[in-house]
């Protein structure tokens, strides 16, 4: 039963890990792009740091039962409450023009971009019917030279891309953080530290993680994204 539910939210978390940055960077006001981006990453680290506190907590519930149920049952709140959510979750402008949508892609492009704005004045106007009539129209070229997925490996330029992506990718994967990350306490252990100090050495190691990735969301849009 473990190693199903395992598959299922794998399927989730990588299906999660793709799609909502994508679907921030096409909601997102230009100006706020690359800190709302950059918030992903941060309730990332978010859910790691309280899965290894809930961890060192729930190591002290008397009842061996308890003591996996309960971290277990936890992260089934937090898919709840985004479940709740999305019929509040304006849909993408982008994925709706590429529909023939337009009157929806346009009130779901304003209905981002106006809010947070105080005055709603012409100038405020003028700069909305601007942006999303780019956005029409990049989207229309798109769908209008729209590239097979194999020329993404057969056209030089389009594989150069891909190998960038990919190699910043694994580059980041590469530092081993994940596997610093799950096998953390079998590393503590062979260093001869007791159960506890391995589960509080992991919860303070991942509880640095949010602050990076803070720093990160706010300087993302003044210092470029390299």
């Amino acid at each position: 039963m473990f190693l199903v539910a395992r598959l299922i939210t794998g399927f989730g978390i990588g299906a999660l890990v793709g799609l909502v940055p994508l679907y921030q960077s096409e909601v997102s006001p230009t100006h706020l792009r690359g800190f709302l981006v950059g918030l992903h990453g941060f309730m990332i680290c978010i859910g790691y740091t309280s899965a290894s506190w809930i961890g060192v907590g729930f190591y002290f519930v008397q009842g061996n039962l308890s003591q996996w149920r309960g971290p277990l049952g936890f992260p089934i709140l937090f898919p709840l409450v985004l479940l709740c959510a999305l019929p509040f979750v304006p849909e993408s402008p982008r994925w709706l023009l590429t529909r023939s949508r337009k009157d929806a892609a346009l009130k779901a492009f304003r209905k981002v971009h106006d809010s947070g704005v105080k005055v709603m004045n012409a100038e405020h106007e003028v700069a909305v019917q601007e942006e999303f009539r780019l956005l029409a129209a990049q989207t229309a070229q798109e769908m209008k030279n729209h590239v097979p997925l194999k020329d993404f490996f057969l056209v030089p330029s389009l594989r150069k891309r891909c190998l960038v992506g990919f190699a910043t990718m694994f580059a980041a994967q590469g530092t081993f953080t994940l596997v610093i990350n799950n096998y953390g306490p079998i590393l503590h252990a062979g260093l001869g530290f007791d159960t506890v100090k391995q589960l509080l050495i992991q919860a303070g190691w991942i509880s640095v993680c949010p602050g990076g990735n803070l720093i990160n969301a706010f300087i993302v849009d003044r210092f470029g994204r390299v």
